[in-house]
């Protein structure tokens, strides 16, 4: 097996637009990406990108989320470094999704009361937060705990190997992933390779027709739970030490799987 040399490892990060010695706050403010998109902001992007640049609500508005993007941050790089070796990691990860939606939801961000507020208000009675919910927070958690995982952070700062228990980050890809497999290029479907023992059931989510990113901890944790039940018998011959290896190729062919579907 090929060993990546120091100038390898470093020509990698530079490709990827990574520091050469990436941190927590680097990890976690990269997983942002993959969650703001998610986010009902007060300002579509199309319409900010209409408004002039010293235009006082685009100059709070942009002050506030990067305010909040560096709250964030900060939060879970002390969560991850107050993360004891007799912690359980499970219960520390529930709490810890539980502290970003506290942060997202205070006032400051979707009740300002000056020129602008980060993110939009529920129509109903215009006095609740249309975010931030637990599909959201792990998403941040998990793609921060994962980004340490792939840079090599992730062993610098917790003394103890929890590779085994980092949860896999929920999304549209890794859904997919948990369901029956076919794909329907040339019109026909072929199955191809389970991803998992056994496809996840997806009824009661179905029903409620909830996005990922608007799932309760409840239906989050649920979804975990058969994934590290059933995660280790799939892909033929193929086996894996951890939930977040199998996600990481799992994630890999639902990609290669749409761009062949869309052409």
């Amino acid at each position: 097996m090929k060993m990546w040399s120091d100038e390898d490892w470093k020509r990698l990060l530079r490709y990827h637009a990574w520091s050469y010695e990436p941190t927590i706050e680097e990890c976690a403010s990269r997983a942002f990406n993959d969650v703001s998109r998610t986010l009902c902001y007060s300002i579509a992007v199309t319409k900010l990108e209409g408004m002039k640049k010293d235009d006082e609500r685009r100059v709070e508005y942009e002050k506030l989320k990067k305010d909040f993007k560096a709250e964030v941050c900060g939060y879970i790089k002390t969560c991850i470094e107050d993360l004891k070796n007799e912690q359980d990691f499970d219960v520390w990860h529930e709490d810890t999704c539980g502290g970003i939606a506290n942060i997202a939801t205070s006032k400051k961000y979707w009740s300002n009361e000056n020129k602008c507020n980060l993110f939009g208000k529920a129509p109903k009675n215009g006095e609740e937060p249309l975010t931030f919910f637990a599909g959201q927070a792990q998403k941040w958690l998990n793609m921060t705990l994962k980004n340490m995982w792939v840079t090599g952070v992730l062993e610098i700062h917790i003394k103890r190997n929890i590779v085994n228990q980092l949860h896999v980050p929920v999304d549209d890809y890794i859904i997919e992933a948990t369901k029956k497999v076919t794909t329907k290029k040339t019109n026909q479907e072929k199955p191809l390779k389970p991803r998992l023992k056994k496809p996840y059931n997806f009824t009661v989510i179905d029903e409620r027709k909830r996005s990922w990113s608007r799932w309760d901890y409840k239906d989050y944790k649920l979804f975990q739970e058969y994934i590290f039940d059933h995660y280790n018998n799939n892909y033929g011959k193929d086996t894996y030490n951890s939930p977040i290896e199998w996600e990481e190729v799992a994630w890999a062919e639902v990609a290669k799987k749409r761009k062949e579907d869309e052409n």
